[in-house]
């Protein structure tokens, strides 16, 4: 006779290991999915490195966005932390992103707003604190 915690601790764990190999199909799906895509946009393009839909080839890495194409990776305009670009459907909107990088939802990020540089910023706030010590 088996008891009740051993029979449901069983199932629990065949239970995991199930969702474990729908998630590795699901990954090895979304990496076919990423990998044809991207031969299919650059196809005398070398892939240097793949993790599930993120494609790296020499210093530009990619992320597979089913239905809009791809993202590239690059840094800020206004804080310099990596992010991504909206979604290109094309090699030239690509190039466009590498050529002019503009995230696409990135908090600090408005491209209607000027940014002051760092030592601007870093002048304002010596200022703001200079004043508040002299009152």
């Amino acid at each position: 006779m088996v008891s009740l915690r051993n029979y449901a601790r069983v199932a629990y764990d065949n239970q995991l290991a199930e969702q474990k190999v729908v998630e590795d199909r699901r990954k090895l799906e979304r990496q076919a999915k990423a990998r044809k895509a991207f031969e299919v946009m650059f196809p005398d393009v070398p892939i240097d490195g793949q993790t599930d839909n993120i494609i790296r080839s020499g210093d530009v890495t990619l992320r597979y966005v089913p239905g809009d194409g791809f993202q590239v990776e690059g840094l800020c305009p206004g804080c310099s932390e990596k992010c991504w670009s909206r979604a290109a459907c094309s090699a030239a909107e690509v190039g466009a992103m590498l050529a002019d990088f503009r995230p696409v939802s990135h908090e600090c990020y408005n491209p209607k707003v000027v940014r002051q540089s760092t030592g601007d910023r870093l002048a304002d706030l010596i200022r703001e604190i200079a004043g508040e010590v002299a009152e």
